[in-house]
């Protein structure tokens, strides 16, 4: 708090790679809202380097996980989600064999997103393949081509999410989020 209103002081904001800890939710709203922005990179796809290419990696998350998180993240100041939130997701290789399997995680990253998004929400998905800058993962240019995803344009939400039978739903102007978080 005191490093974020000094950032303040000057014009500046302050952003804050938080792990969000299912077992502390009471610590983790703290550092959350410490920060102007949160950068989620274990999202909700995991952040393994190189990616599984599998929605059921333990890092993941998923079924329960999935639905405590998306809970944690919309409690957030008063029901209004977090001040500003920056969703990374660990997808396969864009060069993967899998391609079903990271058609697969980049719908449910980018449905997650779509469920808990507000006004300051951002999202990016990354190509981990853990051969360019050593360990870390790289974005491929060629995956804003091959995925319509990167190029969707939601328009304004209808309203908060709505869960029916297990199914997490919420409307857009041009888009509808569907998210059945259990896996298999």
């Amino acid at each position: 708090k005191v490093i974020t209103a000094y950032a303040h002081s000057r014009g500046a904001s302050t952003i804050g790679n938080i792990t969000y800890a299912r077992t502390l939710p009471a610590a983790t709203v703290g550092l959350v809202n410490a920060f102007d922005i949160w950068f989620d990179e274990k999202s909700f796809t995991g952040n393994n380097v190189p990616s599984d290419c599998s929605l059921n990696s333990r890092t993941a998350a998923i079924g329960k996980k999935w639905e405590e998180k998306v809970d944690f993240i919309t409690r957030l100041n008063g029901g209004k989600g977090p001040k500003g939130y920056m969703v990374v997701n660990s997808i396969c290789p864009f060069d993967s064999s899998s391609h079903g399997a990271t058609f697969e995680i980049v719908e449910m990253a980018v449905a997650s997103y779509m469920i808990v998004k507000n006004a300051h929400s951002y999202l990016w998905m990354f190509f981990a393949n853990g051969k360019e800058c050593g360990v870390g993962a790289y974005y491929d240019d060629r995956a804003g081509a091959a995925w319509p995803q990167y190029h969707l344009e939601h328009g304004v939400a209808d309203g908060p999410f709505a869960v029916t039978g297990g199914v997490y739903r919420r409307s857009f102007a041009k888009a509808l989020a569907l998210v059945n978080p259990q896996p298999g």
